[in-house]
């Protein structure tokens, strides 16, 4: 049987938020979807209340895995099952704006781009979806940016909008991702990864400012913070640095790549090193080891740092290594 779009929604313990997600795919002015929720091998009662969505609406579909993979192999395991003509992705914590399936969908049917690209709002985590019943499609509040330069347009758009890299806003023609996959192995920042290979499958982007998705900004007890500020997330997060410039470093301009390393950079020696050691001193001498292996390479950019910072750093790191 046809269907026009594939939204694929990756879920672990999701108890408290899939809910308003599948709400707002089931409450979408244009209804000829699938929605395929792969669930990552929860513990708490996610499957129950998705199983409850199907039995009122079929276009629902559950797969599940027996045993946790993490959100790559989930989002993998859904995009493998979908039949849509267009793909998009949503989390279990977010939801759609009502209106989000048909304004993408009208914008890669106009522009006849292969990737529609939305606008999003943060939320914060309380936010309760409610379902707007008085809202209609209406093509004249649709203002559409087209561009022939996909490359360059994620290049300038990941300058000005820190949401640039994220999948849950934009729709995709099957044929563009139907060979790609989200990284599995243990790295960091897989909606990235997945985009830029996209946009070597990419001849034509739009964009529009209207809102398709509501972003919520967790709790930073949640458990995707944990594992980012962990020495786990620290090693990923470099892994995926390391990725970036091996498997990019050729096809992108080199300024854009330098400046993702730049970004990540701040993050990594900012974000979790640092306060990794200050104030838990939770890193090994094999990791110490293993930054330090990279250190004022092209895989991390030390200038983030001042150089009393930098110099203070990396002796501590030093000092930790040792003990190797």
């Amino acid at each position: 049987m046809f269907i026009t779009i594939s939204i694929i929604i990756p879920v672990y313990n999701g108890a408290n938020y899939i809910s308003d997600a599948l709400s707002s795919v089931a409450d979408q002015t244009f209804t000829d979807w699938e929605c395929i929720v792969t669930d990552d091998a929860s513990t708490d009662n996610s499957v129950e209340i998705i199983n409850d969505f199907i039995t009122r609406d079929k276009r629902f579909k559950l797969i599940k895995h027996d045993k946790n993979r993490g959100v790559s192999a989930t989002r993998n395991t859904g995009l493998g099952d979908a039949r849509g003509e267009y793909i998009a992705f949503l989390d279990q914590d977010d939801f759609y704006s009502p209106l989000a399936m048909e304004s993408l969908l009208y914008v890669v049917q106009q522009s006849d781009a292969d990737i529609a690209v939305g606008n999003f709002m943060l939320a914060l985590d309380d936010i309760k979806y409610t379902k707007n019943l008085n809202i209609e499609f209406n093509t004249s509040d649709i203002n559409i940016s087209i561009s022939d330069c996909p490359v360059e347009h994620f290049i300038g758009l990941s300058k000005k909008d820190k949401g640039a890299v994220w999948v849950w806003r934009r729709l995709w023609r099957k044929d563009i991702v139907k060979t790609i996959k989200f990284p599995e192995f243990h790295i960091f920042n897989e909606d990235l990864i997945f985009v830029l290979f996209s946009m070597g499958h990419t001849k034509k982007i739009a964009t529009i400012d209207n809102v398709v998705v509501c972003h919520r900004l967790r709790d930073s007890s949640g458990s995707g913070y944990d594992f980012m500020v962990s020495e786990s997330g620290l090693i990923a997060k470099l892994n995926c640095m390391m990725y970036i410039r091996q498997v990019f470093g050729e096809k992108y301009p080199k300024a854009f790549i330098d400046g993702l390393i730049y970004n990540l950079s701040r993050i990594l020696l900012y974000s979790i090193t640092l306060p990794l050691i200050q104030k838990e001193n939770k890193i090994t001498p094999k990791t110490a080891s293993y930054i330090l292996k990279h250190w004022n390479t092209d895989v991390i950019d030390t200038s983030v740092l001042s150089f009393w910072k930098r110099w203070k750093l990396w002796a501590m790191l030093k000092m930790i290594s040792a003990y190797d």
